[in-house]
């Protein structure tokens, strides 16, 4: 069985049907009360909800606590000075309150952080009862510090093929602290600089598997064991 840790669902709701059609496990990502909504209908029992605030959005958006104290996975949320313009003044309060709200709920929390590792680190590091999953990890620097972090977990993303960085964190963590992600048909997409339909996120998810599995010296299934291993002990 395959996992995808984090992703996002698409226009046509083809990312549900696929990990439905497969029996796939998954946390679907949704950034307000309509998509969590239309998530929720669609999924199953195996298809976890995700719902937060995320940096790109932190200037249009609030944070909804009911929703946050419903979904079984806060996020993604987090820091970000590369990919967005929004300042960061205005992404810290909105990131801090979702993160105080984890510990609150007792809720896992998924992790975005670009340009800004040492802040988010210094954050985590204040929680470590907490859950996290560093989603999608490409920092070349920090690696070692996040790991000395209790409960924290990371995800692989589907650049995996080509960035010496994602390889690297699919290399040096710890087995039982690895997952695989897609990010989405969007996440995908960009990172294979092309448009994609459902057969291709399925391919993707295999193809993924495969490469983890050849950079870590293991077979599939011993990979999709260890991952299913790790699954329950993040939403222990």
């Amino acid at each position: 069985m395959l996992i995808d840790i984090h992703c996002h669902n698409d226009e046509y709701q083809q990312i549900i049907q696929v990990q439905q059609q497969h029996q796939m496990q998954s946390t679907i990502s949704s950034t307000s009360n309509a998509e969590y909504e239309i998530n929720r209908q669609a999924a199953n029992a195996q298809q976890k909800l995700s719902y937060g605030v995320h940096p790109w959005q932190a200037r249009q958006k609030t944070v909804d606590a009911a929703l946050l104290a419903r979904a079984s996975v806060i996020g993604e949320i987090g820091l970000d000075t590369t990919w967005t313009e929004v300042p960061l003044d205005i992404q810290r309060p909105v990131f801090q309150k979702q993160l105080e709200l984890a510990a609150v709920y007792h809720k896992p929390v998924v992790l975005h952080v670009k340009g800004c590792e040492r802040e988010l680190l210094e954050q985590i590091q204040k929680l470590p009862v907490v859950h996290k999953l560093v989603h999608w990890y490409s920092s070349k620097h920090y690696l070692q510090q996040y790991l000395a972090v209790p409960n924290t977990w990371f995800s692989v993303g589907p650049d995996v093929f080509d960035d010496a960085a994602v390889q690297n964190v699919a290399q040096q963590v710890p087995l039982e602290r690895l997952f695989i992600e897609s990010d989405g048909l969007e996440g995908i997409s960009w990172a294979q600089d092309k448009p994609l339909d459902e057969i291709d996120y399925w391919q993707t998810m295999q193809h993924l598997y495969t490469e983890v599995a050849r950079l870590r010296k293991l077979t599939i299934i011993e990979l999709e064991q260890q991952i299913e291993q790790n699954w329950q002990q993040f939403f222990a």
